[in-house]
């Protein structure tokens, strides 16, 4: 849940739905400039402060908790995948060296299982689809640190369209906010994820 939530970016800004809040799998828009969305992506998932107001993960605060110890996770516009590393290590690059060699390896199969991408574990990002890729994302976002019950998904114009990640994601019971400057994107991700979907326009 966003709560009275105000954050910089060449100005103030704020969400128009106060609070505005995320079910398990449900999709949530918001509309913003980039400049705008990306500086709320930073907020969400702690890599800057807000101005005011907080974020809460299943009524608990998470506002002042630095990034990789709050259980919100980004996926960027197209994936974001590190193209020199295959698709099993994508995945694993969250865990990074929190857990060791054989709990890293069991969560990415089990992860990689659960999405059904075992057979693209060896292949590197420029070897799969922009649907994949998105997937895998996701993917590599279960696979953080402190496991995400909610995932930040980037969409912009000129962009892939997100939709795989969120369906992805939806069907996992995460809770999804997708930030976009694509005003026509709510309705069409509320029908493609068949979830709940409130569009909140800045």
């Amino acid at each position: 849940m966003l709560q009275s939530l105000a954050w910089p970016a060449d100005g103030v800004y704020a969400i128009d739905t106060d609070p505005l809040r995320v079910g398990p799998a449900a999709v949530t828009v918001v509309v913003a400039d980039p400049a705008v969305g990306a500086a709320l992506a930073d907020v969400l998932i702690g890599i800057s402060d807000p101005l005011r107001g907080t974020v809460s993960v299943k009524g608990a605060p998470v506002t002042g908790q630095p990034p990789g110890q709050r259980p919100i996770a980004l996926v960027p516009c197209g994936g974001g995948l590190l193209p020199h590393l295959t698709v099993e290590r994508n995945v694993a690059f969250g865990l990074g060296g929190r857990a060791s060699r054989s709990g890293r390896r069991g969560r990415v199969d089990e992860v990689l299982s659960q999405l059904q991408l075992e057979s693209l574990r060896r292949l590197r990002p420029h070897e799969i689809s922009p649907v994949q890729r998105l997937r895998v994302a996701v993917a590599r976002a279960m696979c953080a640190s402190v496991e995400p019950v909610a995932v930040v998904i980037e969409d912009r114009q000129g962009q892939f369209p997100c939709r795989a990640a969120v369906m992805t994601a939806v069907a996992q019971d995460l809770s999804v906010l997708v930030i976009t400057d694509i005003p026509e994107r709510g309705g069409v991700l509320g029908a493609v994820a068949q979830a709940a979907c409130r569009a909140a326009v800045l």
